[in-house]
């Protein structure tokens, strides 16, 4: 065994090294990783070691990892996922603490944590990059698929020591089993749940299955959703302030009662296979997902209707060695190739095609206790393609296209180390990471972003106790941030790179307390982050010319044959956040005819720039009460939250008024028979019939978050 991992990591490093296409090297490493478990395999064999007790193979969560670094985070798993669970990433967590909804449409929610959301919030399948768009511009839809999660992890404030500069203002981390990690102990267990939605006619279906024998492992999963236009309680469009933002001419169409354009549907399926032995488990799965989601209409008259077609291949390869060799206890690989496309429909004709083909990387290994000292020192690497090709026709006279063809890499080494003394248990971490930005026809861009961390929990009771963290992050600017140049249908907008943005560093403090008690469960936090050249799109408030380049003519409201696009710029300026966290539960009455609690919550994000001005799309004030019933199997509970009017609005951009939520869940769980489980739920979502728009947004002012509605559904487990 000792002798066939070093020449594991040997061929790993090989591989690793600059490449021709990201595609290749991922036909190389799943070749190296298949031979490398058959190695692994026999060496036990040949060797004739000392054969291991049985191990069951599990992964160490982020959420534990991070607990101790005192960094916040939300877990949702269980039934608890169940209840929350909705078509977008966004929309699952929009009502956790700390975190909003940046919708695009229905078919749109990107997660925003603490006021940070696109290039600053990493979305990771078990551990690894989506590598979809996302993060490059808000009508992008996360390719991941809440549904078929098993538990999806919040990191609140910068995770860039695991994960990178992208991570400097959270992380997103969704779990799911489509490599399996350990063999069902019944031979084959399972899921189906199938579940309707009256406020846009949605009906969706998961399948998953899990099943094995001996050493092998497998794993099917797929899903179909179909939904039609969205129901909302009024007028789509906030004529008020589509005139602020228009120049002051009214929308020529506002549909009432529906939200236009915004029907859908998606599919997608998942095989994998694993071999888990004693020495740990190695496997690789396949996934494939197609979306199609409409783009809610502009207003304005006569205008294309804007339609997205998005799919994603991915291969996953992760293998997991228990006591690798000396001084370690466990090595662990990870790898992704990711095929994504998304395309932008005018008329359903092709506009504009997105692509980012790639792969990322992840070698980890956990060292033996050295004294009171445990850590993890890991490997990391992302090469990745990304292009936007228009079709031919498509672009005014002499424009380029939105962005160059690129090709990114990214290279870091980290280290995460973790000391306990009597109750208080410290944590320091540093990494440094390589990104070059090659782009076809402009300067190549390097940067060396480099991100420490300290921190300490001291648990001062058993059921109290009290964090406090503090860090240094670095993030290097993106490809849109640098490069886009041009009109962007989807978004309606002329977007303006600017290439000699420099790296942002924020330096962020973090203090929590905890208490769990029979009694009361409480959690606070309380953050400040400073950040050095923040960068952010800045809307100028010029409309101009969408069909002439270069696009710096303006463009007369009033004049009907002239296209109206506002005008964004990427900028860069220091900037601070502050805000909280807070949560209470306590019980309210316990009788043999159920139990009552009670939950008190609220959280606030307020961005500023030191030289004067609000930080565009940050949350509002949000605060609210939850009342919960349960009795046997038989659980509900009424949700009521006000969100506070956003009257700090950035440069040019609106204020969106305050509203109150009140969403009701309920459910019933049984067994029909042995081994099968059944779960009944019930959702009315927005019972107070409210109009929400939401400030984080880009489109608060033309797309209202849905009215009032229903969910039925059921979960059959076996």
């Amino acid at each position: 065994m000792v002798t066939v991992v070093p020449r594991f990591i040997t061929l790993y490093y090989n591989i690793m090294k600059p490449i021709n296409h990201p595609r290749q090297s991922a036909i190389n490493i799943f070749v190296v990783c298949v031979i490398t478990v058959v190695y692994l395999d026999a060496s036990y064999c040949a060797e004739e070691i000392e054969t291991l007790e049985t191990v069951e193979v599990s992964e160490t969560s982020t959420y534990e990892q991070d607990l101790t670094n005192g960094q916040p985070t939300t877990v949702l798993k269980g039934d608890n996922l169940t209840k929350k669970l909705s078509d977008t990433l966004g929309a699952t967590l929009g009502q956790e603490s700390g975190v909003s909804n940046a919708s695009f449409g229905p078919g749109v929610g990107q997660p925003v944590v603490r006021g940070q959301g696109g290039p600053r919030v990493q979305i990771l399948q078990d551990g690894l990059s989506i590598l979809d768009a996302s993060q490059s511009s808000g009508d992008h839809a996360n390719a991941i698929e809440p549904m078929l999660a098993e538990r999806i992890e919040v990191l609140k404030g910068p995770a860039t020591l695991l994960y990178g500069g992208t991570a400097i203002g959270g992380a997103v981390n969704v779990t799911d089993n489509r490599v399996p990690m350990s063999v069902p102990t019944h031979g084959l267990t399972g899921a189906f749940s199938t579940r309707y939605s009256s406020v846009d006619n949605e009906s969706s279906s998961v399948l998953k299955f899990d099943s094995g024998k001996d050493n092998l492992a497998l794993h099917l999963d797929g899903f179909y959703r179909q939904n039609g236009n969205v129901s909302i309680p009024g007028y789509a469009i906030d004529q008020n302030a589509y005139m602020q933002e228009s120049g002051g001419v009214p929308p020529s169409v506002n549909t009432y009662g529906y939200l236009g354009n915004t029907a859908g549907n998606a599919i997608g399926g998942t095989v994998g296979a694993s071999y888990v032995d004693n020495w740990g488990y190695a496997g690789m799965s396949y996934n494939n997902r197609n979306d199609y989601y409409g783009i809610p209409p502009d207003g304005s008259s006569g205008g294309p209707q804007v339609n997205i077609f998005q799919t994603m291949n991915r291969s996953t390869w992760k293998n997991e060695i228990i006591s690798p060799f000396e001084l370690f206890s466990k090595l662990t690989f990870r790898l992704a190739y990711n095929a994504y496309q998304h395309v932008e429909l005018e008329n359903q004709v092709t506009n504009t095609t997105f692509s980012n083909n790639g792969v990322d990387s992840r070698l980890e290994l956990e060292h033996d206790p050295i004294g009171e000292l445990t850590g993890t020192l890991g490997f990391q690497t992302q090469n990745n393609y990304f292009n936007v090709v228009s079709a031919p026709g498509t672009l005014p006279s002499g424009a380029p296209a939105l962005s160059p063809y690129s090709y990114i890499q990214n290279y870091a080494l980290f280290d995460v180390e973790k000391w306990v003394h009597d109750s208080v248990t410290y944590q320091a971490g540093v990494r440094v990471e390589e990104q070059s930005i090659s782009p076809q026809g402009e300067a190549s861009r390097n940067f060396i972003p480099v991100s420490a961390s300290v921190s300490a929990l001291w648990q001062f009771e058993k059921e109290q106790n009290l964090r406090l963290a503090f860090s240094r992050s670095q993030r290097a600017p993106q490809v849109q941030e640098l490069y886009f140049n041009g009109f962007h249908d989807a978004t309606n907008s002329i977007e303006q790179g600017n290439a000699n943005l420099n790296m942002e560093t924020s330096y962020n403090l973090d203090l929590g307390y905890e208490l769990k008690t029979d009694w009361m469960k409480t959690e606070i936090s309380l953050f400040q982050n400073w950040f050095n050249n923040y960068i952010y799109r800045y809307n100028t408030g010029i409309l101009a010319n969408q069909d002439v380049y270069p696009y710096n003519q303006s463009c007369n409201p009033g004049n009907t044959n002239c296209a109206l696009a506002p005008v964004y710029l990427y900028k860069q300026q220091n900037a601070t956040f502050r805000g909280f966290e807070a949560n209470v539960s306590f019980p309210l009455l316990a009788s043999d005819h159920g139990n009552v609690d009670m939950e008190l919550f609220g959280d606030y994000t307020r961005g500023q720039f030191l030289a004067g001005g609000n930080v565009p799309r940050m949350p509002p004030l949000r605060y609210g009460t939850q009342l919960g019933y349960k009795l046997d199997a038989f659980d509900t509970n009424i949700r009521v939250t006000r969100a506070n009017a956003q009257n700090y609005a950035g440069d040019n951009d609106t204020t969106t008024p305050g509203y109150v939520l009140m969403n009701l869940t309920s459910q019933y769980r049984f067994t029909s028979s042995p081994g099968i489980e059944v779960l009944v739920f019930a959702k009315a979502n927005n019972l107070l019939n409210e109009t929400v728009r939401n400030s984080v947004s880009f489109l608060r002012v033309i797309a209202p978050q849905p009215g009032r509605g229903g969910e039925l559904g059921i979960q059959i487990n076996y």
